[in-house]
């Protein structure tokens, strides 16, 4: 083997080094920005889960509300004598 074939020789290990080395890096680099997606989608998961969480909150305390507006009115109109109109549409409606 003559210096030339050992030049060509050590040159071809150093590629496959290098080589290997920018797959490693390439493939840590991918990992990374992987995981960072992951963690940012399980960031969005949880503020999705809680703004859900909040609306379903809101939207029972918005229909306690309702039933209560609903029922403040139709003691209101049973113990109002002028309002025997509303009162019988109350009665149509099926609040009474």
């Amino acid at each position: 083997m003559d210096r030339q074939d050992q030049y060509d020789e050590l040159m071809a290990r150093l590629n496959a080094l290098a080589s290997r080395e920018a797959d490693l890096r390439d493939a840590l680099y991918a990992n990374m920005i992987s995981t960072e997606n992951t963690n940012n989608e399980l960031r969005i998961l949880k503020i999705r889960a809680y703004d859900q969480d909040k609306t379903m909150e809101l939207e029972v305390i918005q229909e306690g509300l309702r039933e209560q507006e609903v029922q403040l009115t139709v003691d209101h109109h049973h113990a109002c004598s002028q309002c025997a109109e509303v009162e019988s549409l109350l009665n149509l409606l099926g609040h009474t």
